[in-house]
């Protein structure tokens, strides 16, 4: 076993962790086994948002090994992953097309569809990691089997899950039965890996040996370093909330900046339509003063008026009166004179008064 091998792996960090988290745990593992081994081929049964086949990836291109890398999935989820959309696809092929390219494909379709597109003997790596349930794990196992190279190494996750009609565990089981090299990691839900039949070179793995006696120090040696890595990426997802939160709170900031500094400028606009309103109200209080000058001075007119008006009325009033006894001095005046020319005067004197006249007519024609 190469120690410094194993150092190098402690010391490694993937480049690129998206939600789930539930294979982190298992990442400086996965990393020195590719580099041990150095798989011809490496096909993955379930990538999902792709953690463990990035790393894959990244450590075939960090030693510079002529492997190629297959990832195989609907990217649409399944009952025991969760269902989700299009954007987990898309996010995955976007980092995968930019960085590995090269040597790695991104398979979409069924496992059962991507099996005939690979040659007997030509795996020597797989990874299951799709529906969990005993059945469903059985089948990929046993279809996939006439695909593996006779040294390859398979790897089950969630070996340790016995919840929500898990089987991992059940067939990981029968599967130590009839494959003696295989060791199982409990963290991070477990994680199993079986050798078909021992190899020899870089595939020589003598500590899946049950009684190896690096063994158990091997599975402590990763458990510890892995519950690290997952340990950190917690912490850089708390560190990512903090920035986003804190991205949101200046975005909040800059926009109550705007609204305040909105707010100051229609305080102001306010101000100056408060000054012009009162400068407004004074001009109309002043013209409302004038009207009410005016309307008291009409008050006041109309008031004189009205007692000219009086005073006319009693005027007339006496006029009347006047009238009417003026015309009872006539009426009495009237009534003496016919009373006159009744009497017996006035027929007496009635020649003397023809006499009068007659003298009167001459004394004008003289005189003209």
């Amino acid at each position: 076993m190469d120690n410094y091998k194993l150092l190098e792996a402690c010391q490694f960090r993937p480049n690129h962790l998206e939600f789930p988290d539930s294979w982190v745990g298992h990442i400086p593992f996965a990393n020195w086994l590719i580099k041990t081994i150095k798989p011809a081929m490496i096909v993955e049964l379930g990538t999902h948002s792709g953690n463990s086949y990035l790393t894959f990836c990244q450590a075939v291109k960090e030693a510079s090994l002529p492997t190629r890398c297959y990832a195989v999935d609907t990217w649409k989820g399944d009952e025991h992953a969760g269902f989700y959309g299009e954007e987990v696809f898309q996010a995955l092929s976007i980092y995968h097309n930019e960085h590995y390219a090269s040597f790695s494909r991104l398979m979409r379709m069924t496992f059962d569809e991507a099996v005939h597109y690979f040659s007997d003997g030509s795996i020597e790596l797989l990874h299951i990691d799709g529906m969990h349930t005993y059945e469903a794990v059985k089948h990929d196992f046993m279809t996939w089997l006439p695909k593996l190279a006779p040294h390859a190494v398979v790897l089950f996750h969630d070996t340790n899950v016995r919840e929500r009609e898990f089987g991992v565990w059940r067939i990981w089981q029968e599967l130590c039965q009839n494959y003696p090299l295989n060791i199982e990691f409990l963290h991070s839900h477990g994680l199993g890996i079986i050798q078909i039949t021992a190899g020899s070179g870089r595939f020589k793995l003598d500590w899946l040996q049950e009684d190896h006696e690096y063994r158990e120090n091997l599975v402590r040696y990763f458990s510890s370093f892995g519950l690290r890595v997952k340990d950190q990426y917690q912490v850089q997802v708390e560190i990512h909330n903090l920035q986003v939160l804190l991205n949101e709170t200046k975005q909040q900031s800059i926009a109550y900046q705007a609204e305040l500094s909105d707010s100051k400028q229609q305080s102001t606009a306010y101000q100056a339509e408060l000054s012009d309103s009162k400068q407004q109200s004074a001009a109309y209080q002043f013209q409302l003063e004038e009207k009410d000058n005016q309307i008291n001075k009409l008050l006041r007119d109309n008031k004189d008026r009205d007692q000219q008006y009086y005073e006319l009325q009693n005027e007339l009033r006496e006029k009347d009166k006047e009238i009417k006894r003026l015309d009872e001095k006539l009426s009495i005046a009237e009534n003496e004179i016919i009373w006159y020319e009744l009497s017996n005067s006035w027929k007496i004197t009635r020649p003397l008064r023809k006499f009068k006249n007659f003298f009167s007519r001459k004394s004008d024609d003289k005189a003209s």
